[in-house]
């Protein structure tokens, strides 16, 4: 089935390391996107994927013609997991790099505009894993730009596998279906295939349009249209974009100098500790205050002497509770503001600040405290005389 625009072999083109699809993980995920596209979009939408490892696409294979051929095609979903993101792997050498050389360099580029006048990628990314540090940097530097993946992980304490559409609804960190997020991919593709067809065909964004005009105005083709400019003397011309140039400084210069100084304020806040508990006899150690300046974690003891982590952001007076941190102390932030880091019953632990169980990292001993860089790194004491 060919593409729905001329010159392009495929729309779509499903890459993934064939490990990951031993379980089926990815012929039932692309079963179940054209499934949903069917249902989306009104024209038929052609996918390419190699469900026969032995068709042309092994991981020590050489790129041939054939293999580039079904590479210009409209969007690339590449199927991201821990391994995908290695430089020995076929599918990120040959697939994902060698889509973003094709797509930059055709008619359409690589980024396009879609009919809200939001501008997207051709890649559209599926996450079945979380990534470490270093795999999210080579894709943000391959795309030169954030990852913004839709995400098929299911997390719990010690879990990190793909989605399944057994899993129930609301379970895991994740808080997403199976069927929503299949969704979400076939109405993602839908506006890029409606933006590279009105790039294609010149037509005005839907939403430039009011409900009323939208009906009456046709696709507007695309003409080479030359306007005649009334002719004038050079002398006028050119005085009369000095002075203009003379009134814009004047502007900036008044401007500049009627800003007013940055006033410098000082800011007090009372924190007590939350109702039925006192803070922890330890609290200059206890406390850390999130990187962006915006929520305090601190350690809090409840009736019964257990030692509790709490999040309180600045700008509420409520506290809340991040259960299963019992016998917390020395909490520290991770640089996103998502985690925070801390030591209880001999390990080093942590959880996400919008709810979840702990994560054990690793076992500590008497931690004295640590810290978290932006490399994603934890830097920690095991004890009071251990480096």
């Amino acid at each position: 089935m060919p593409s729905i625009l001329p010159t392009f072999e495929y729309d779509i083109f499903i890459s993934y390391r064939h490990n990951d699809n031993r379980s089926g993980w990815v012929t039932e995920f692309v079963i179940a996107l054209q499934e949903e596209l069917a249902a989306t979009i009104k024209e038929p939408v052609s996918v390419y994927f190699d469900s026969n490892p032995h068709d042309g696409l092994l991981e020590t294979h050489d790129v041939d013609g054939s293999l580039k051929d079904k590479l210009k095609c409209l969007i690339l979903i590449p199927v991201i997991s821990r391994t995908y993101c290695d430089v020995k792997s076929f599918a990120w050498n040959h697939e994902f790099l060698e889509f973003l050389k094709i797509a930059s360099a055709d008619s359409f580029g690589l980024k396009i505009k879609l009919p809200n006048s939001n501008m997207a990628s051709r890649v559209l990314p599926v996450r079945i894993h979380e990534l470490d540090a270093h795999d999210k940097q080579s894709i943000e530097a391959a795309l030169q730009g954030p990852l913004r993946a839709i995400d098929f992980t299911y997390q719990t304490a010690g879990v990190n596998r793909p989605l399944s559409p057994k899993d129930e609804s609301g379970k895991g960190s994740a808080q997403v279906s199976y069927r929503d997020q299949i969704n979400k991919t076939a109405n993602a593709i839908s506006d890029i295939i409606a933006g590279l067809q009105g790039k294609e065909n010149g037509v005005v964004p839907a939403s430039a349009l009011d409900n009323t005009a939208r009906a009456s105005i046709p696709p507007v083709q695309r003409k080479n249209w030359k306007m005649k400019l009334p002719s004038f003397n050079k002398t006028v011309g050119v005085s009369l974009a000095l002075i203009v140039s003379l009134l814009l400084l004047l502007a900036m210069v008044v401007i500049h100098f009627s800003e007013a100084p940055p006033e410098n304020r000082t800011y007090r806040a009372t924190i007590l500790p939350p109702e039925k508990t006192q803070f922890s006899v330890n609290l200059g150690h206890n406390l850390a205050l999130s990187p962006d300046g915006s929520s305090l974690a601190f350690v809090s003891r409840d009736s019964t002497g257990s030692e509790l982590l709490w999040v309180r952001q600045l700008n509420s007076t409520e506290a809340r509770k991040l259960a299963g941190t019992e016998g917390a102390y020395l909490p520290f932030w991770s640089p996103d503001n998502r985690f925070i880091g801390f030591f209880a019953n001999g390990k080093l632990k942590k959880i996400e600040v919008s709810g979840g169980a702990p994560q054990t990292l690793c076992d500590v001993g008497n931690g004295r405290g640590g810290t978290w860089n932006k490399e994603g790194v934890i830097i920690f004491s095991r004890g009071s005389t251990t480096p």
